[in-house]
């Protein structure tokens, strides 16, 4: 079997890829494609399968059904060790005993890579990442970030045509966990290699991808750019997990209602009584029932006086010139909603 990798076409594809721990099905025939170079995200909740994706792409687990290619080689029967893939831990893993320089040279050593060349790939990959003046200190001296560039130097100093990374900002505090994801963005895109990335955190995957797919259940429910995810998904749940969603059913001017999703800034609340400007505005009213405040925006939830579900609006916390204020919980207001600014989506029921 010719194992050799298709360095024109180094990404990865996955065709109807199945996974089952015994009764239960983790992946439910899986299908999809990366670019090269691009930095990929499986999103979805916790138990949708995205770990297992990532187990089964670097040959910790084998598929039950469908394949897997990397470089255009199909993997079945490749072990992990033998794959060009390189992995990146949620906890970093990087040995406690070992220097900067010991950690990143040990994969190399595993597959006795010669002294000499092993010294110069590190310090290539340690120049590239910008932690040469960390080359002598124990990971307990580092910070998160720091131990984050260790962790990929780690992996990329193999040359693996895949870099996979399982959520390795989750056990950060939430600003810190901000900035080191520009830093691996910036790192990703210096370093041109393809990356395949894990997370449930909506922002960080619009944030960082070039390209996402969202699980749920096993399945796959979309695949695509982050635009298109948030401002079009394909049903409910993507529209419902991928940021806030309001589900509006508005009647077209044939008569036919379509149930169509608003993101809550799509939305604008005004005081009753108003007239909308628009010919393409629905105003419904309602009564503001919480406001929440976000230091940019004021995120209002608002009872509509026909619609059981309440509906969540946005709106800047210091209102431009000529505006109203704010409103408060008790306040009538009227709802505008623009009624070819919506996307439709179909309908479950």
């Amino acid at each position: 079997m010719d194992t050799s990798p298709d360095t024109t076409q180094s990404h990865l594809e996955l065709a109807s890829v199945s996974h089952w721990y015994g009764k239960v099905c983790a992946v439910d025939s899986v299908s999809l494609s990366v670019r090269p170079g691009s930095f990929f995200t499986l999103l979805g909740p916790s138990g949708c399968g995205k770990t297992t994706l990532l187990r089964l792409v670097s040959g910790f687990l084998d598929p039950d059904a469908g394949s897997i290619r990397i470089g255009g080689v199909d993997q079945a029967g490749i072990p992990a060790d033998r794959r060009r893939v390189g992995m990146v831990f949620q906890d970093y893993a990087l040995f406690p005993h070992m220097t900067v320089t010991a950690n990143i040279a040990y994969g190399l050593r595993m597959h006795r890579v010669p002294r000499d060349e092993r010294a110069d790939r590190v310090h290539a990959v340690m120049q590239r990442l910008d932690i040469e003046d960390l080359r002598q200190r124990y990971p307990h001296e580092l910070s998160g970030g720091q131990q984050q560039r260790v962790a990929v130097g780690r992996a990329v100093v193999l040359e693996p045509l895949l870099l996979l990374m399982d959520e390795p900002l989750s056990n950060l505090d939430a600003k810190l966990r901000v900035r080191i994801r520009a830093e691996l963005k910036e790192l990703q895109q210096r370093l041109g290699i393809t990356t395949v990335y894990v997370t449930h955190d909506q922002e960080e995957a619009l944030s960082l991808s070039d390209d996402i797919a969202v699980l749920d259940q096993g399945r796959l429910q979309q695949q695509s750019d982050p635009v298109t995810i948030y401002e079009k998904p394909v049903n409910p749940f993507v529209a419902g997990f991928v940021g806030s969603a309001n589900m509006l059913r508005l009647t077209g001017q044939n008569g036919v209602r379509r149930l169509c999703m608003y993101r809550p800034e799509w939305l604008y609340v005004a005081p009753t009584g108003a007239k909308a400007d628009d010919p393409n505005t629905e105003i419904r009213t309602g009564t503001v029932t919480a406001r929440e405040y976000f230091g940019p925006t004021l995120r209002y939830r608002v009872a509509l006086a026909d619609d059981a579900s309440p509906v969540y609006v946005d709106a800047p916390s210091r209102p431009r010139t000529g505006q109203r204020d704010t409103f408060a919980p008790g306040d009538n207001v009227a709802l505008y909603i623009p009624t070819d600014g919506g996307w439709e989506i179909p309908d479950r029921g």
